[in-house]
C-alpha cells in the first residue's frame, strides 16, 4: 500500500529575509568550523541544539509556539535561515526579521485527525521535504501516518511526486501557506483522499 520512496527532493520557496533586517541573538550555541560549499558558508555544528536548526530545512517555514522576550505561549510563523554563517531561527515582524532563541520555540506537531494542511518532514533521509497527509490509523497506540510527498512551486500549485512515506506525526512539523496558496492547493489531495477512504471501507 506504501510505495518505496526514491530519492527525489521536493522544492519550495526560499525564506528571503533580503528586505528586511536581521537581528543578531547571542543564543544561538553553534559550535565548530566553518565550511564553504559553493558561494555559501555552513556551519558544522558539534551537536544539534534545536530540531529546525538543521541545514535541510533552510528556507521552510514553520508554525511553532513561542514563550520568551515578548511572547507568552503564542502560536507564529518561524522560518529557518543562514545568517553569517550561522543557522538561525527567524520571525517577520513588521518590516524587519528577528532572530529567536531555540529556547523559545517549541514546534507544532500534526493532529492527524485535524491537521490535513502543509507539513514538512524534520526528521531522517527525508527530512526538508514537504508532505501532506493522505490518511491515518492507529497502531499500539500509536497514530501513524501516510502521507504524499508533494513539490512546492513559486506563484503556482503545487503537485504531487508519486512518493509516499509513511512517519509518525512527531518527525513533522506543521508549516504556514497563504489564503492564496490554500485555495489553489484545494483539490490536490482529492483523489488520494477519496482512494484511501474507499480502501479503509472494505
Amino acid at each position: 500500500m506504501t510505495p518505496m520512496p526514491n530519492s527525489i527532493i521536493s522544492s519550495s520557496p526560499a525564506w528571503n529575509p533580503s528586505s528586511r533586517t536581521p537581528v543578531a541573538t547571542p543564543d544561538l550555541d553553534l559550535t565548530g568550523p566553518s565550511i564553504e560549499v559553493g558561494q555559501q558558508l555552513v556551519m558544522q555544528c558539534s551537536h544539534v541544539v534545536h530540531p529546525l536548526l538543521d541545514l535541510q530545512l533552510v528556507g521552510k517555514q514553520f508554525k511553532v509556539v513561542a514563550n520568551g522576550r515578548n511572547f507568552k505561549q503564542k502560536e507564529i510563523v518561524v522560518g529557518i535561515a543562514l545568517i553569517s554563517g550561522q543557522l538561525s531561527i527567524q520571525h517577520n515582524k513588521y518590516k524587519t526579521s528577528e532572530s529567536l532563541s531555540p529556547k523559545w520555540v517549541s514546534l507544532k506537531h500534526p493532529n492527524p485527525k485535524h491537521d490535513n494542511g502543509l507539513l514538512v518532514i524534520i526528521q531522517g533521509e527525508h527530512c526538508g521535504k514537504h508532505v501532506r497527509q493522505i490518511h491515518h490509523w492507529f497502531e499500539n497506540e500509536q497514530v501513524k501516518m501516510i502521507l504524499a510527498i508533494i513539490n512546492r512551486m513559486d506563484g503556482t500549485a503545487d503537485t504531487l511526486t508519486g512518493e509516499q512515506l509513511e512517519l509518525d506525526a512527531g518527525k513533522l512539523c506543521v508549516s504556514s501557506e497563504t489564503a492564496d496558496e490554500k485555495k489553489k492547493n484545494d483539490t490536490l489531495m482529492t483523489a488520494l483522499h477519496e482512494e484511501a477512504h474507499k480502501t479503509c471501507a472494505k
